[in-house]
């Protein structure tokens, strides 16, 4: 799978440069292997301003201006004997640029070195790949080349482009996106632009262990109070597993009871009232009733060919 990584320029003043991106062999790797160079000086985005987040790789850039290398943003000027460039300036505009690229590196270039070469830039430019923080250069009179290795992504990464929650009426957005393993990432943004939520979803490896997580930590012991708690199926990292049911089992120790299982799945024929439900997607529910008691809750869940998961809740006397 190719390598898509973007970047991102602030650059001060004055972007003029022929950036190469080459892949060379790494320290472990054969000497004779061929040093490969992809030019980098056409189709960026160019904004005469200096919005917050540019540099995020999600940050929305199609108003842009669309732009070749070298570019210049002051010799566009306006001219005006009020820029503080002066006399020795031409009496140009200064300021903050930014210019981004979304790039896509050749399958050669996996598990290789990879350099940014920028031929010049003027003025305190700092480079970001894929929102990290590359470096800063200073000096506009000299070559510079980042190591940008391990900021690019390996596994590709798309913008699937943006969309207003107010263009649809159930106040439901829908994306449509390839069936392929990867990485799904979600950014919600205000109309200033402020990132406000955020959530992602990867591609699950094989059911390693079940999850328990409850929504409350502590329940009054007045023999009403419920919790409710999250069973999930996960792979190794904690990513969950949705496809295939497993039986889960539920046993529960301490000052409360089981009163309900569900799963979500509304053509299932299980009891809502016995200590075991099969996950649906991936996810299944168990409520738990505190008793008069106070002291603590252990829930245990189950299931066959999964490590087994735990979660405790305390009861506290009722006010």
């Amino acid at each position: 799978m190719p390598i898509r990584s973007a970047l991102s320029i602030a650059a001060v003043v004055l972007l003029f440069c022929q950036p190469v991106a080459a892949a060379e062999v790494s320290a472990g790797g054969s000497n004779s292997s061929p040093r490969v160079k992809q030019c980098f000086d056409f189709d960026w985005r160019f904004t005469k301003s200096d919005p917050d987040g540019a540099e995020a790789p999600e940050f929305d850039d199609g108003e842009w201006r669309k732009v070749d290398l070298p570019h210049d943003f002051s010799v566009e000027g306006p001219v005006n004997e009020k820029n503080i460039s002066g006399v020795k300036g031409g009496f140009l505009p200064l300021g903050v640029g930014w210019y981004r690229k979304e790039f896509t590196l050749p399958e050669s270039f996996r598990g290789k070195r990879v350099i940014l070469r920028f031929d010049g830039v003027m003025y305190f430019a700092d480079v970001y790949v894929n929102g990290r923080h590359v470096g800063r250069e200073s000096n506009p009179y000299l070559s510079r080349d980042w190591d940008i290795t391990k900021y690019v992504k390996k596994d590709g990464g798309k913008s699937l482009g943006t969309k207003r929650l107010a263009d649809f009426a159930d106040r439901m957005i829908r994306w449509e996106v390839p069936n392929e393993p990867g990485t799904i990432r979600a950014v919600a943004r205000d109309e200033q632009g402020k990132i406000v939520a955020k959530h992602e979803l990867q591609t699950a490896g094989p059911p390693k262990r079940l999850e328990l997580t409850s929504d409350r930590k502590v329940l009054a012991a007045d023999g009403q109070d419920l919790a409710h708690v999250r069973v999930r199926v996960v792979d190794r990292s904690g990513n969950l597993v949705p496809h295939g049911g497993y039986p889960i089992e539920f046993a529960l120790k301490g000052e409360g009871r089981i009163v309900g299982v569900d799963n979500g799945d509304l053509f299932s024929h299980e009891s809502f009232k016995k200590p075991r439900r099969t996950t649906y997607q991936g996810r299944a529910l168990a409520i738990i009733r505190a008793g008069r008691h106070a002291g603590m809750i252990r829930l245990s869940a189950r299931a066959e060919g999964l490590e087994p998961a735990v979660v405790k809740i305390a009861t506290k006397p009722a006010q």
